[in-house]
């Protein structure tokens, strides 16, 4: 028997039952039932608006958390603004914003990491 710690008291070990493992067509099925993930590349336009008002990756990050119920980081609001699906290589090279991000990450003494 083990003791628990938070009630102290003495429980019995449980038996591991041997579990079928399942096919991929059977987890295929699975996957297909489970909600679809948060995009936040759909509010990419809600991101642009704030930003053209002047706010900080970190203030959009915060308004953006507060309103959708969700962390966001700075970080992400970046990234968000740098990628480009229209361009072939899927990423747009923008030495302004990388250089607005560690400005606002020298200021704070945070990296930005996601």
């Amino acid at each position: 028997m083990k003791h628990s710690e938070t009630t102290g008291a003495m429980k019995k070990p449980t038996k591991r039952t041997a579990q079928k493992t399942p096919s991929p067509a059977e987890l295929l099925a699975k996957a297909d039932l489970v909600a679809g993930g948060f995009n936040l590349h759909d509010y990419r336009d809600v991101i642009l608006k704030l930003r053209d008002k002047g706010l900080s990756f970190r203030a959009v990050a915060e308004w953006l958390s507060k309103e959708l119920g969700r962390h966001i980081t700075h970080v992400q609001v970046f990234r968000i603004l740098k990628h480009e699906d229209d361009t072939p290589e899927g990423i747009v090279h923008d030495a302004g914003l990388e250089s607005e991000l560690a400005a606002e990450n020298d200021i704070t003494g945070k990296e930005g990491k996601a």
